[in-house]
């Protein structure tokens, strides 16, 4: 499990290592429900789903994981389509602008894709984003500018600037059994979407 893997607080020196894991997210839904006062999902769907046209939005497939004993924030699951994500991959890829309307502050965009750390697999890491370093994102180069997010079991969005492009894969979990898409596999997929 993630907390069986998790190092051992103190085990590396300040701004050496990298661990992921889903506390920050979760931390920020709460933050958002406790100074909105709103359902997350609720404003996902009435300021961005619906002002940039998904066709697909629908909030009874959106949950919220409960706290459990490791915290006390809940996960908050979103579920979208693959033409949905990729509305919203053009919509950071346009910093923020949708079919010529604002839709989310540039200056906000601009902000959540600037590298504030590296990962191991040397991307950038923003604001919830991996973002591209010297021109790279996976280990692919896709130019100065690129983000990236991606989810379990094997969802990845990623937008490409210099091409103006966004590309998104989605694991289909319908299929029983069906083996998900690791990192190193879509690195390989951008690589050749790319040439």
């Amino acid at each position: 499990s993630a907390k069986a893997d998790k190092p051992q607080r103190g085990s590396h020196a300040h701004n050496t290592f990298w661990y992921y894991n889903n506390w920050d997210a979760n931390v920020l839904g709460t933050i958002y429900k406790n100074l909105t006062k709103k359902d997350i999902f609720e404003d996902f769907r009435k300021l961005i789903a619906e002002p940039i046209g998904m066709e697909d939005f629908d909030i009874s497939k959106c949950e919220y994981k409960l706290a459990d004993e490791n915290s006390i924030h809940p996960a908050y699951i979103f579920r979208m389509s693959v033409r949905d994500l990729l509305k919203f991959g053009l919509l950071y890829l346009n910093r923020g602008n949708y079919g010529g309307k604002d839709i989310v502050p540039r200056d906000w965009v601009n902000k959540s894709l600037q590298p504030y750390s590296t990962i191991p697999n040397q991307n950038g890491f923003g604001y919830m984003w991996e973002v591209s370093v010297n021109g790279f994102l996976y280990g692919v180069e896709v130019g100065n500018g690129a983000f990236a997010y991606s989810g379990f079991p094997g969802h990845f969005l990623v937008g490409i600037p210099l091409f103006g492009v966004a590309v998104v894969y989605e694991h289909n979990m319908e299929i029983p059994e069906k083996k998900f898409v690791k990192t190193e596999d879509f690195a390989k997929l951008l690589h050749q979407i790319i040439l």
